[in-house]
């Protein structure tokens, strides 16, 4: 990543969270780098602009549904192929099984959000969804931003 701190600009603190977000705090701006399919965007504000950071968590349930689903779907398949017959004659069920199972714990993992939001002075929200893995990291690092805002 480039530098894309000014001459008279410190570093104060850094973090990533998750594969697509890449935070950088300084003392006189907060950058925020946000990776997608479609290509990478930066949001850059200066403290004196920021009223407040907050973190929000949610719970998207047709998203769990969805995992849900194929997770019964994997388990199906690997009992009909086990249970049902007592020889198999194919390992692609198994492997649809194997796939739907990784799917499906991946899509009900990911169906609990933190947003990172941002408000500015004129009340405008700047949202930034982090890793749920990440979350003592991500209350940590909004506690450094919201400190270094206090003393401004």
């Amino acid at each position: 990543m480039r530098n894309i701190l000014t001459k008279n600009e410190n570093k104060i603190a850094e973090a990533n969270f998750g594969s697509n977000v890449h935070i950088i705090l300084s003392d006189k701006r907060l950058i925020i780098f946000k990776g997608n399919i479609l290509g990478n965007s930066e949001i850059s504000q200066p403290l004196k602009a920021i009223t407040s950071v907050t973190i929000s968590k949610s719970f998207l349930l047709p998203k769990f549904i969805l995992g849900l689903m194929s997770l019964a779907l994997s388990v199906s398949l690997i009992v009909f192929n086990y249970v049902g017959s007592r020889h198999t004659s194919s390992l692609a069920p198994i492997a649809v099984a194997m796939i739907c199972l990784i799917f499906g714990t991946i899509i009900c993992i990911s169906s609990f959000k933190k947003r990172l939001i941002i408000t500015n002075n004129a009340r405008k929200n700047n949202i930034c969804d982090a890793n749920t893995l990440t979350e003592s990291e991500l209350y940590q690092f909004v506690k450094r931003i919201n400190f270094t805002i206090s003393e401004l």
